[in-house]
Formats: structure tokens, C-alpha cells, sequence
């Protein structure tokens, strides 16, 4: 960050009309950023989705059930799908209408 000399006279000046308004001094510092919560981020990552890991063994014979039973021609892959577009909508915080679009590629 780049301060030009105009730039720390007004600084200045502000600290000092506010300084004369209360008995404290105050104290100015210019850093990146107060904390780091990166780690606080990361941390909740882990734990959502080692949750969601333990859910998803838990009920993914069931939900392969439900699954089956919806699509005629159904194949392991759309638990996959039904995997991914969970966890995308879990992780971001939003609210989705989920949506298959599986494409059958004969081998």
C-alpha cells in the first residue's frame, strides 16, 4: 500500500481533530490484514466433509435403492452424480434444485 505524503497529512490530521475530542491517543497502523483464518476455513472443510463422507456411507445403499427405482436403465454412475451435486450444493452454502444429466457412452 502506497501512501502518498498528501495522503498521511490527512491521516494525520484526522488522528489529531479526533485525539483532541477524547483524553486517549490513538494509534494508527497500516498492515495486510489482522489474522489469518485460513486455518479456521480449512478446519471446517475437514470436518464437513469427513460428516458428509460418514452420512453418505451410512445411506448410499438406500439411496442407490431410491435411485434405481426412479430410472429404468439405471447405472452406478448416477450415484455418482447424485454424490457430486449433493456435495456441491452442501458446500456452497446454497439451496439447489438437483438436476441428472447423465449421458450413456457405449464402450
Amino acid at each position: 500500500m502506497k501512501l502518498t505524503d498528501k495522503d498521511k497529512k490527512l491521516i494525520s490530521d484526522a488522528v489529531k481533530e479526533a485525539e483532541s475530542k477524547t483524553s486517549g491517543e490513538i494509534a494508527t497502523a497500516f498492515i495486510k490484514e489482522s489474522y489469518d483464518y485460513a486455518i479456521h476455513e480449512l478446519l471446517f472443510a475437514v470436518i464437513m466433509g469427513f460428516l458428509y463422507f460418514m452420512i453418505m456411507m451410512t445411506f448410499s445403499a438406500k439411496i442407490e435403492t431410491c435411485l434405481s427405482n426412479m430410472f429404468w436403465n439405471y447405472n452406478s454412475n448416477y450415484l455418482l452424480a447424485f454424490n457430486t451435486s449433493t456435495s456441491q450444493s452442501i458446500f456452497s452454502g446454497k439451496v439447489r434444485v438437483f438436476r441428472f444429466a447423465v449421458i450413456t457412452i457405449p464402450l
